[in-house]
C-alpha cells in the first residue's frame, strides 16, 4: 500500500526526465510524436484489445473516454509528451516571431538587413566548416566506444580550425566586396563568430550516442530562453547593431 502511494507519479517523474524538448523543425518534431505512438499506443491498444476478447475487458471507446483502465498511463504519456512538444515549439516560435518583428523594427530596414546578410554568408559556409563530421560522429562513437572521447575531440578540433578558416573566409569576402562599409565588415565578423560555437556543439553527437540527449535539449533550450531575454534587453536598452550580431552568435 505505501509503494501505491507515490509508484505512479514517481514514474511520470522519470518519464519526464527522457523526454527531448529541442527539435530541428516540425519535421523531427511529427518523426518524435510518431515514434512514441508506436512505442506507447501500440502496447495500450494491444492490450484494450486482448482484454475486451478474452477477460471481457472495457471497450477501445469506453477506454479513449475513460482512460483509466488497462495501461492508462501509456495513453496519459503519449498525450503529455505530444502536448508538451508542440506547445513548447509553438510558444518559441512565437516568441522567435515577436523578437524579430521588434528587431527589425528597432533596427531599420539597412542595419537589419547587414544582419541578414551576415546570416546568409554564416549559413553559406556552415557545411564546409562541419567538414562532413556531423553525419558519421554518432555511428563512429556507437562502433568504437573505448576511442569515444580520442574521436570528439580529434572531431571538435577539426571543426574549430576549419571554423577559424570560414571566419577569415568571410571576412575577406565581406572587406574585398564592400571596403567602404566599415558597419558591414564589423557585424559579419561579429557574426561569423557563430562558427566556433556551431563547431564545438558537435560535443552533442556523443551525448546522442550515449543515449542521453536529455542533457543537451535542456541545455539548448536555457540557451534559447538566455539569448531570448538578452535580446529583449538590448531593444529596451536600444544597444547598437553590433551587440545584435553578437547576440545572434
Amino acid at each position: 500500500r505505501y509503494i501505491y502511494s507515490f509508484h505512479m507519479p514517481f514514474f511520470m517523474i522519470l518519464s519526464g526526465f527522457t523526454v527531448r524538448s529541442h527539435f530541428n523543425g516540425w519535421n523531427e518534431i511529427f518523426k518524435s510524436i510518431w515514434k512514441r505512438a508506436i512505442n506507447l499506443l501500440l502496447p495500450f491498444f494491444s492490450w484494450a484489445l486482448i482484454s475486451y476478447c478474452f477477460f471481457n475487458g472495457a471497450s477501445i471507446g469506453e477506454i479513449l473516454l475513460q482512460p483509466d483502465k488497462g495501461l492508462w498511463f501509456l495513453y496519459t504519456l503519449f498525450w503529455i509528451f505530444s502536448l508538451f512538444i508542440i506547445i513548447t515549439h509553438i510558444v518559441q516560435a512565437v516568441l522567435g516571431l515577436f523578437i524579430s518583428m521588434f528587431t527589425a523594427r528597432y533596427l531599420g530596414p539597412s542595419n537589419y538587413g547587414v544582419i541578414n546578410y551576415a546570416a546568409s554568408l554564416v549559413a553559406f559556409v556552415a557545411p564546409i566548416m562541419y567538414l562532413g563530421l556531423s553525419n558519421i560522429l554518432v555511428q563512429e562513437f556507437i562502433n568504437n566506444l573505448e576511442k569515444s572521447g580520442e574521436t570528439l575531440g580529434t572531431a571538435i578540433t577539426m571543426s574549430i580550425i576549419s571554423a577559424c578558416l570560414c571566419i577569415a573566409g568571410i571576412i575577406s569576402f565581406v572587406y574585398i566586396t564592400s571596403r567602404s562599409e566599415t558597419e558591414t565588415i564589423i557585424v559579419c565578423s561579429l557574426y561569423s563568430v557563430l562558427l566556433i560555437f556551431q563547431a564545438i556543439d558537435l560535443i552533442k553527437y556523443w551525448f546522442q550516442a550515449k543515449l542521453l540527449s536529455k542533457y543537451t535539449s535542456v541545455v539548448s533550450l536555457a540557451a534559447y530562453i538566455v539569448v531570448a531575454i538578452y535580446k529583449i534587453f538590448l531593444l529596451i536598452s536600444g544597444k547598437s547593431v553590433f551587440w545584435f550580431a553578437i547576440s545572434n552568435a
